[in-house]
């Protein structure tokens, strides 16, 4: 039996889970019984903010998945270990993700509850992690960690009737890029692993000036003044200014390709240009999509009308 220690959650008692829902907290207890002379019973915890202490059957697979998950993720001293469950009508595990963060439960839960795509804001977890510059995954880190900026970064749209505009649409748009980006760039040996990883993290926060200027339901009387762009370091400025105290290269280099566009000349880090195109081939996708949401798949051609512009779209079959 392994006992993970997560802070405890006072004042909530025991519940038996509830079926029909996903559950998110700190993973808790890890059970499996050696089956002899009884059958072998497998049980995973996990320790909620909403429902206290949760108990639910699992199998020996499921079991073994997890604990191979555990032992591979290394957390250290501020780092908690989440647990994030998908259940069926009857109550049990359909999907599962066991991830670490150096913030606490009452921390994301408040971006969690914010987010209506949990997969593309678990696979922008696993993206911080994967970086291999502590400067800058502190910085994005501490992004993740002002609540009013984030909450409104992976809930809004990313347009009003344009790409992407559904709720989360901004988180996807963003991770989409980054992921473009992280691609075209990984194979490029005459950029340093730092600069790469600069530009992945201005490809995820390229557009997170629209937190200034979007809604749920539209752009923010501001947003109907003043362009998101003008917003972008503006939203990064507290981030940014500790960049600078420990990696002022870094920070310099991260706010250029936050900022650059094709106005300002060439851009003076390539992978700004890769930002772009990430950028507008997303968008293109996005509104590929919306034009052949509603079309069998026999077609290969539809027409969109957006605002004021009809735009025509092909695709081979």
């Amino acid at each position: 039996m392994n006992n993970i220690n997560s802070p405890s959650i006072q004042g909530v008692p025991f519940q038996t889970p509830q079926a029909g829902k996903q559950v998110f907290g700190y993973l808790g207890t890890l059970n499996a019984s050696v089956g002899y002379p009884f059958e072998a019973c497998h049980y995973l915890g996990i320790d909620t903010l909403v429902s206290g202490s949760l108990n639910y059957p699992i199998d020996m697979e499921t079991y073994q998945s997890i604990q191979e998950r555990l032992n591979h993720l290394n957390t250290d001293s501020d780092e908690y270990i989440y647990l994030w469950l998908e259940l069926n009508d009857q109550g049990l595990i359909m999907n599962w993700k066991l991830f670490k963060l150096p913030m606490y439960l009452n921390e994301i839960e408040v971006i969690y509850q914010s987010c209506y795509d949990f997969e593309s804001l678990y696979q922008v977890i696993e993206m911080i992690h994967s970086l291999t510059n502590v400067n800058l995954k502190a910085f994005c880190w501490e992004v993740l960690k002002n609540p009013p900026l984030i909450k409104s970064f992976v809930s809004i749209p990313a347009s009003k009737r344009h790409h992407h505009s559904f709720p989360s649409g901004l988180l996807v748009h963003s991770l989409e890029c980054a992921y473009i980006v992280s691609n075209n760039l990984s194979g490029m040996d005459a950029l340093s692993q730092s600069e790469k990883e600069v530009t992945l993290v201005a490809a995820l926060f390229h557009d997170i000036g629209k937190t200034q200027t979007l809604e749920m339901s539209g752009h923010s009387s501001l947003g109907r003044l003043i362009d998101h762009e003008q917003f972008t370091l503006m939203a990064l400025a507290e981030p940014l200014k500790h960049l600078s105290l420990r990696w002022n290269k870094g920070a310099e280099t991260l706010a250029y390709l936050l900022t650059w566009k094709h106005s300002m000349g060439i851009c003076r880090f390539v992978g700004g240009n890769v930002i772009k195109f990430a950028d507008h081939f997303s968008t293109s996708v996005s509104i590929r999509d919306m034009g052949f949401g509603d079309k069998p798949s026999y077609f290969s051609f539809t027409d969109l009308q957006i605002g004021s512009k009809r735009h025509y779209i092909n695709r081979l079959n």
